[in-house]
């Protein structure tokens, strides 16, 4: 039914041939709904880290130090070495918010299962 109404958006006819296939195909149905969740959730991120000045100011300086990079001559070996040491720091602090967030919440969790811990 959400899927739907997302379509009947952008696409009046009752009998839309979207609208159709998934009425047929349960599996289809579902797989639409979870598209649009994803990609309502991929907006909402986006609009948060529009919104989020100390985001916004590390993407300024993100895209200024790539500039400097590609600014850099380099031959084919060092970009390629670079190539992959972006992505693997990349991960690295990926992993390092992850595990800073699960720590977070497992501290929040043990506050509230038990008070009495000293903040």
């Amino acid at each position: 039914m959400r899927f739907e109404k997302a379509v009947a958006k952008y696409n009046e006819e009752p009998d839309s041939e979207l609208i159709e296939a998934s009425r047929e195909n349960p599996a289809v149905n579902h797989a639409n709904e979870t598209f649009l969740e994803r990609m309502y959730k991929e907006r909402a991120l986006q609009e948060v880290l529009r919104r989020d000045e100390e985001y916004r100011k590390a993407d300024e300086v993100t895209r200024q130090k790539i500039k400097e990079i590609d600014q850099i001559e380099m031959d084919k070996k060092e970009c390629e070495i670079i190539d992959r040491a972006l992505p693997a720091t990349n991960a690295r602090n990926a992993d390092y918010g992850r595990a800073a967030y699960k720590q977070r919440v497992s501290f929040r969790i043990s506050i509230w299962l038990n008070p009495k811990i000293e903040r």
